[in-house]
């Protein structure tokens, strides 16, 4: 599976993930087999490449408030995937890879989340931090994110 993510314009990197579910809760974590998906590419219509990430989506301590930014993802068909999860993490943090936001259980028919969207039959789970929410990005030594 090919993904463009936002990486190159937020020192976080964003992975959108087709999941199958089973019973009443996720179980499993696996593609179906009877459907490849060739490309899926993940944009925002506030976040650019090679851009500072908007401050609304940075953390407190640089003046940010936080928000988490919204989201498109296309290439996957409709009702393929029973769910899907969504995982912001900054791989170059000062004290190592760091989870920003893990979010499970988003319905297989979204193709959007707006701005600091949290849908209803979504589960947010555990960061770095030991929170479960969107714990946003905050640049290291004053650096912008890009």
């Amino acid at each position: 599976m090919r993904k463009r993510l936002l990486g190159a314009a937020w020192l976080a990197s964003l992975t959108v993930v087709p999941v199958t579910a089973s019973g009443c809760g996720l179980t499993r974590f696996t593609a179906p087999e009877s459907v490849e998906v060739t490309e899926m590419t993940v944009t925002s219509p506030t976040v650019a490449d090679a851009k500072a990430l908007p401050a609304r989506y940075a953390c407190a301590a640089h003046s940010g408030l936080g928000r988490t930014p919204p989201l498109r993802w296309s290439g996957v068909l409709p009702g393929t995937p029973a769910a899907f999860a969504i995982m912001v993490d900054t791989p170059d943090a000062s004290a190592g890879a760091y989870v920003n936001w893990v979010i499970v259980n988003i319905d297989g028919n979204t193709r959007e989340l707006v701005e600091d969207a949290r849908p209803a039959s979504a589960v947010e789970t555990v960061n770095t931090s030991g929170g479960i929410a969107y714990a946003a990005p905050c640049p290291r030594g004053g650096e912008g994110n890009r």
